[in-house]
């Protein structure tokens, strides 16, 4: 018993506790000292006086030894029954903020799901409208680049694309506005030339119907000069004749 008091002395650290331990430690004394003092005078042979001793007034050291030990007992179970609640108190505020947390944790989840995944479609929906825009021939999309992430490359390479599509379309366009204005000028110096060969050729059409006229004139004379040769044959054998 002794030992066990002692353990229980070195485990025992509340005021509450130690106020009753001490009641414990001196009722447990003087009823040490009672029963020793029986025992005494009952080996003695003194059994009279030993059972005035045993039911005498330090018979009261029994009662008191034995209330501080309930005592004890119930502080100890009080004391465990306060924590069994503050545990449940504790469970229960555990649980109802760990749900909290799970709570938010989900809806913060489910913020940054929502937020990391329009982060990303929209610019792959920028990325893809461009494209569209730029396979219906509109190279006028102004494309702005703010990140430095894959779709952010993305954009950038769109923008490069783009414009290098202007300046191969400008250059396309600068060399048919060139192509253009040589052949105006060439149209224009052929316009020239026409007009300036049609009037030699008007000249050398007239001199063909002259020309023509002059053959037929020609022909006409040696006709004419074939008649006078006959007739002048004709005039010669007549005055043959006449002569």
């Amino acid at each position: 018993i002794e030992e066990l008091i002692n353990k229980l002395d070195r485990a025992i650290v509340l005021d509450k506790g130690r106020e009753l331990m001490k009641v414990i430690k001196e009722s447990h004394a003087a009823y040490t000292s009672y029963t020793k003092n029986v025992v005494d005078l009952a080996l003695s042979s003194n059994d009279s006086e030993a059972t005035k001793t045993l039911f005498g007034e330090n018979y009261k050291t029994q009662a008191a030894y034995l209330t501080a030990l309930k005592n004890m007992v119930n502080y100890q179970e009080q004391r465990m029954d306060e924590g069994s609640a503050q545990q449940d108190a504790v469970y229960r505020s555990a649980f109802v903020l760990m749900a909290s947390l799970g709570v938010a944790a989900l809806f913060v989840g489910t913020f940054f799901a929502y937020w990391v995944t329009r982060s990303v479609t929209q610019p792959i929906q920028k990325a893809v409208d461009i494209a569209r825009t730029v396979a219906e021939g509109d190279l006028t999309s102004r494309i702005e680049v703010a990140s430095n992430d894959e779709t952010g490359q993305l954009l950038r390479a769109l923008q490069a694309m783009n414009d290098s599509l202007v300046k191969i379309v400008s250059d396309v366009r600068n060399g048919t506005h060139a192509i253009a204005t040589a052949s105006a000028q060439i149209s224009s110096g052929n316009a020239d030339l026409s007009s300036r060969t049609e009037q030699p050729a008007i000249s050398l059409e007239e001199t063909a119907s002259s020309m023509e006229e002059l053959t037929s004139t020609v022909k006409q004379n040696s006709y004419n000069a074939r008649q006078a040769n006959q007739l002048a044959v004709s005039a010669s054998d007549v005055a043959a004749k006449g002569g």
